[in-house]
């Protein structure tokens, strides 16, 4: 599989504390990978120098063979989104209007804007909300209505897009945290998208992703796929605490 993401002795600070130490990752078309390991560890931190909000003080990164700080915002905004852990608006939108916020720089005609809107909408359960206005959504209701719009965003991506999400499913309850991890998965094996998400829940990491990066203190502790990173040695090891293993019938590793 094709890199495109490529990050190479990568190493961070702020106020004086080193927060990212030589990280070197190669992230891949088509593939949910999820940045895992215990509050303080560095996964926002990472997932920030990736969207550009924190610059390494080391190291460098590449998108699709380039400097990721040589990409015009116009170009980038296309091909690459950002959804944060927190999304916030003071004005009192319309839900529907939240997401169509996702089409500029898009030049699409009205009618194909949406149509785009409605989709996305639809496809996260939340047509219902259309016409709400946004500062009387619930929280999960927001977080949705933040993913349809990064995803509306990618439409008019040329190549297969990269998402970047930090903490996707935190206001969601557990049937919405399923569908929309049900998704992102669906998104990469069929469309190709890299989505690289920060999630807490090693479960759900290991039913849904295709790779794991384990971030300890600032550095890579482990990465690979489910069968072959997780285990209750590196659990304890990195969270500090020894869970038991239990199988189901595909032999996807469950822990508590």
């Amino acid at each position: 599989m094709e890199s495109v993401l490529s990050l190479s002795g990568l190493n961070l600070s702020r106020g004086g504390k080193q927060i990212l130490s030589d990280i070197d990752l190669e992230l891949t078309q088509g593939k949910f990978t999820a940045l895992l390991g215990p509050n303080g560890a560095g996964k926002s931190s990472l997932l920030k120098c990736l969207s550009q909000d924190h610059k390494p003080d080391i190291g460098s990164i590449s998108f699709r063979g380039k400097p990721l700080s040589d990409w015009s915002q116009v170009k980038l905004a296309r091909e690459l989104a950002v959804l944060p852990q927190h999304s916030g608006l003071g004005f009192a939108f319309k839900a529907k209007d939240v997401v169509a916020m996702g089409l500029y720089p898009l030049t699409l005609s009205q009618q194909q804007g949406d149509a785009l809107v409605t989709h996305w909408l639809e496809r996260l359960d939340i047509m219902h909300l259309r016409d709400s206005l946004y500062p009387e959504l619930s929280g999960g209701e927001k977080q949705r209505l933040h993913l349809a719009r990064v995803l509306v965003q990618l439409a008019q991506s040329e190549q297969p897009p990269v998402l970047l999400l930090d903490e996707p499913t935190s206001a969601l309850d557990l049937a919405q945290q399923h569908r929309v991890l049900s998704l992102l998965k669906e998104l990469a094996r069929e469309q190709e998208y890299t989505i690289v998400s920060v999630l807490h829940d090693l479960n759900q990491a290991c039913q849904y992703c295709d790779e794991l990066v384990v971030l300890s203190q600032g550095r890579v502790a482990a990465s690979g796929t489910p069968r072959t990173c997780m285990n209750e040695d590196l659990i304890d090891h990195v969270w500090r605490y020894r869970p038991e293993r239990l199988y189901r019938s595909s032999e996807t590793p469950l822990y508590f």
